[in-house]
């Protein structure tokens, strides 16, 4: 039997958090006992094991399957912020409320969408959803696309903002550049030289990005598929516009045949009228015919 740690699943876990959440369990459990039966059961444990999201994880997931541009644009809008607060807590002059607004710009849009996808999967979007699921998103957001965030498309409960660890950004001063700042502080200095952003914060404005770029190619590709999808329904536009001009033609041929026929099968009902008249005619003549040649003899 296959070892479990060398199968890869992803793409059938990933379709099970895609799935509608009534149909997540029956899911799971047909998936574990095709893998069972195919690599045995340390294979399939692992997928047995995957736990069921609430209705609210379930509803964030599909924000991330269904919506991975606004998805990403509320993690990209959180590592903006973060960014900009570090430099600002470093001494630099930035002005937070552009990287605010964004950020919660980012979370009313999946709002929104969240109401429309609980409403779709039959589920009520009550206030304490709301709630919750606005919770989750400013979690999210304060992630970012850090490497610390939660596994986005597979979340099983409710996202717990993060701990300190997972915010620290800011590279921590060395003595000497603390005895430097105290100098300059002392030489009559009105604001402190900004610190160096750490490792943390570099790399995250590096995946922040590299996720622009995605972002960018996924939104230049879908711009070319609508105008290739925008071509081709005014190609099949342009072939039915023809085929009912065909078929208006030929309804009118069939229209005109049909009189034609009707009037012909009238003229011929009426030659038959009139053959069988001619046909009474002939016998009556031949008759008289007849008795004019039994006078003629007997005369």
């Amino acid at each position: 039997m296959a070892d479990a740690r060398f199968l890869d699943l992803h793409g059938e876990v990933d379709k099970l958090y895609q799935a509608p959440l009534a149909e997540f369990t029956a899911a799971r459990n047909a998936l574990a006992a095709r893998i069972k039966a195919a690599h045995g059961a340390d294979a399939a444990a692992h997928v047995k094991a995957l736990a069921k999201p609430s209705i609210a994880a379930w509803t964030l997931n599909q924000l991330y399957w269904r919506h991975q541009p606004e998805f990403m644009a509320l993690l990209m809008a959180g590592d903006g912020l973060r960014l900009a607060q570090q430099q600002r807590l470093g001494g630099a002059d930035v002005d937070l409320a552009p990287r605010t607004r964004s950020r919660q710009s980012a979370v009313d849009t999946l709002l929104a969408l969240a109401a429309d996808i609980l409403k779709e999967g039959g589920h009520a979007p009550s206030p304490d959803m709301r709630q919750r699921l606005l919770g989750s998103l400013d979690a999210l957001a304060a992630y970012g696309t850090g490497s610390l965030a939660p596994k986005a498309g597979r979340l099983t409960e409710d996202v717990p903002a993060p701990g300190f660890a997972a915010l620290a950004g800011l590279a921590v001063p060395s003595t000497d550049a603390d005895a430097a700042a105290e100098a300059r502080q002392g030489a009559g200095s009105t604001r402190p030289e900004p610190v160096k952003l750490s490792v943390v914060a570099r790399r995250s404005k590096e995946k922040a990005q590299a996720a622009v770029s995605q972002a960018e190619a996924a939104l230049a590709e879908a711009r070319a598929e609508a105008t290739r999808a925008a071509e081709a329904l005014a190609r099949a536009d342009g072939d039915w516009q023809a085929a009912r001009d065909r078929l208006l033609e030929a309804q009118k041929a069939v229209g005109i045949a049909t009189t034609g026929e009707q009037a012909a099968r009238a003229d011929r009902e009426e030659r038959r009228r009139d053959t069988a008249r001619a046909g009474i005619g002939v016998r009556d003549a031949e008759k008289r015919l007849d008795q004019a040649r039994r006078s003629l003899d007997q005369a």
